[in-house]
């Protein structure tokens, strides 16, 4: 029998699939500040964590970015939270 996992589990890893699916999808983008930059290589990443390596056009340089996704229910009195 599979293991049901958890909503916390569930919702970072559909965040995770969103994050990598964009960055393949987008190609070259720019961040302000920084230079265009595009993704190096696959995505190779642990449930929910994992490098993406970056590499900025004007000089060639590739950046790692740590990128952490992880879920939990908001507090009472976080930004759209509601007493259950």
């Amino acid at each position: 029998m599979a293991r049901r996992v958890s909503d916390e589990e569930l919702l970072a890893g559909a965040l995770h699939a969103r994050i990598e699916r964009w960055l393949e999808l987008e190609g070259v983008f720019t961040i302000l500040g920084f230079g265009d930059v595009e993704l190096v290589g696959e995505l190779d990443w642990e449930p929910g964590a994992g490098p993406v390596y970056l590499r900025r056009l004007d000089d060639g340089q590739v950046w790692r970015a740590d990128i952490a996704v992880t879920a939990r229910p908001a507090a009472p009195g976080e930004t759209g939270a509601r007493g259950r």
